[in-house]
């Protein structure tokens, strides 16, 4: 984000379009709507003021996003190869859900179910292609599962009814 801001701030002052703005609208100390505080009495001044929101803005984010469920670990071609190979159902459903990975053979698979609040509820480890998790006794809701192999990491979002 800031190597954007700072990028099209390099864009702008090399067309000399921050000049030409400022010469045809002299806002400078003018309040406007939402204007924050202390204000920028030039240009830099505004950019400053705009990366100290970014940045107060993330870091409150990352307080409130604190699940692994939520960002997990980055991807890799692989890892949307082995996307394609998973396959959940019934989805919608009741009692259980059937999990399917193409290609596994012997290979650790390890399966878990996450509220949407990113709570783990369950979790199981097969060597086995095709399984169950059973969701008889959770209560009805949207419910996020994470399937893990060697060959990579997947997250579905499953509805209980």
């Amino acid at each position: 984000i800031f190597h954007f801001i700072d990028s099209v701030n390099t864009y702008l002052n090399a067309q000399n379009a921050v000049a030409r703005n400022f010469t045809l609208w002299p806002i400078w100390g003018t309040p406007i709507v939402n204007e924050p505080t202390p204000m920028a009495t030039n240009y830099a001044g505004e950019i400053a003021n705009l990366k100290t929101t970014i940045r107060k803005r993330l870091l409150w984010l990352d307080t409130k996003w604190t699940s692994s469920i939520i960002c997990p670990s980055p991807l890799n071609s692989s890892a949307f190869n082995f996307e394609s190979e998973v396959s959940v159902y019934p989805n919608p459903s009741t009692d259980k859900i059937n999990i399917s990975v193409k290609g596994s053979t012997n290979e650790l698979i390890s399966a878990s179910l996450f509220t949407m609040q990113g709570v783990k509820i369950t979790s199981l480890k097969t060597v086995e292609n095709n399984f169950s998790v059973d969701i008889s006794t959770f209560a009805s809701g949207i419910y996020f599962v994470q399937i893990n192999s060697v060959k990579g990491s997947v997250i579905r979002k499953v509805v209980k009814e």
